[in-house]
């Protein structure tokens, strides 16, 4: 069992000051010590550099440089971290409770040590105001896997012994390289859901949400498929179907899954 396992936060942050002090503050107010805060900037032209500075106590390592995407972004962070187990978090996000980080690391150090990916809920806020929580067994979203990404990466943890096999996050994907690393560690274990935890707090928003982008996302989610050896799915065409719609329908209303 993992009794001491040390967690690294990943933070990659692109021109998103309005929103990045909030998400810093969710994780300075955790309640787990043991916890290593690693930032990974684009090289922002806002404010957003000013922000990281102000907070550079809180951060255990920062860099600021271009980059060629989120993937090419925690896999930096991923290299300066020394974590057994690694959370990645949007700036436009927040941890849902000053609790959350320690609850999920007191489940996980009670794991197998087979265990790689660790999930738990995440509170969604749509761009009309409602909200849902994501979350549920692997069991009960297995096959939905095929057609969605069902485990955002706000909820998940990732053991640095997936990272280490897989050489981090494939950063030739625009949408699914987290889609990828889920698929290829099930050849190690199944994903683990921590029942009872919400782990944090999503906004709609960015490139994968917007609905002209499914046939992209699900394109990769193909790709992806191919490559470890599935065969097409009944689920995956009749999305990638209601994902052509959504195209047409976006040159009208470009709206959010």
């Amino acid at each position: 069992m993992r009794k001491h396992s040390k967690l690294s936060i990943v933070l990659a942050t692109f021109n998103c000051a309005d929103t990045l002090q909030d998400c810093l503050n969710s994780i300075a107010e955790q309640t787990v010590p043991d916890v290593e805060v690693i930032v990974v900037d684009g090289a922002s032209t806002d404010s957003t550099l000013e922000i990281i500075k102000a907070n550079r106590e809180m951060i255990t390592h920062w860099i600021s440089e271009p980059d060629k995407g989120i993937y090419d972004a925690w896999n930096k962070a991923i290299q300066l971290g020394s974590g057994d187990w690694f959370y990645f978090i949007g700036g436009d996000d927040k941890l849902h409770a000053n609790d959350s980080i320690a609850r999920v690391m007191e489940q996980i150090r009670e794991l197998p040590d087979e265990t790689v990916i660790a999930y738990g809920s995440v509170c969604l806020t749509r761009m009309n105001g409602s909200t849902t929580r994501t979350g549920a067994e692997w069991d009960q979203i297995r096959e939905d896997m095929h057609a969605q990404m069902c485990i955002p990466h706000q909820g998940a943890f990732h053991a640095r012994a997936l990272l280490d096999r897989f050489g981090g996050f494939d950063n030739t994907l625009e949408i699914a390289g987290d889609y990828k690393l889920i698929m290829q560690s099930l050849e190690l274990a199944a994903p683990v859901f921590l029942v009872g935890i919400v782990v944090a707090d999503q906004y709609a928003g960015g490139k994968s949400a917007l609905r002209k982008h499914r046939t992209l996302a699900l394109s990769e989610f193909r790709k992806v498929q191919v490559e470890l050896g599935y065969p097409l799915s009944s689920a995956w065409l009749w999305a990638y179907a209601k994902g052509l719609l959504w195209l047409i329908m976006s040159r009208f209303r470009d709206v959010r899954a």
